[in-house]
């Protein structure tokens, strides 16, 4: 998720070639619609800093008072939280800096999904991509 359409694209394309199901939304809003929908979202993956008035932190703190224990991953192109203006980043979750690398967002997704979920209480955009963990060999 992402609001530069290009960005957005190579990680849809990033997500998909490394086994995951992507769902995308326009905007935050249209990311908590999707989470009303009887569909399976194991990660949200929202940039940090969104145009409108939610930011990341928000829409994951929305976005898992409807879905407790949701798993969160943030991304932002800023090279560290402290230049985040406007984003009350607590780091409740992983962040991933951009320009990712494939390799470093299926390090970050796997970590993710094999980790606890999250309680309710402790919490785009472009987008929010549902996840579904791809099928591994036995």
């Amino acid at each position: 998720m992402d609001d530069n359409p290009a960005v957005l694209a190579t990680t849809v394309m990033q997500l998909e070639a490394l086994g995951y199901q992507t769902v995308t939304a326009p905007s935050a809003a249209a990311a908590l619609q999707i989470l009303d929908r009887d569909v399976q979202v194991d990660v949200l993956f929202t940039d940090i800093v969104m145009p409108g008035a939610m930011n990341g932190r928000e829409l994951a703190r929305l976005a898992r008072l409807k879905r407790p224990g949701l798993k969160v991953v943030y991304a932002s192109g800023f090279p560290g939280t402290d230049s985040i203006v406007g984003a009350d980043v607590d780091l409740d979750a992983p962040l991933i800096a951009k320009p990712y690398r494939k390799n470093d967002l299926a390090k970050v997704l796997d970590q993710v999904l094999k980790g606890p979920a999250m309680p309710a209480v402790s919490v785009s955009a472009v987008a929010v991509e549902r996840l579904a963990s791809p099928a591994r060999p036995q």
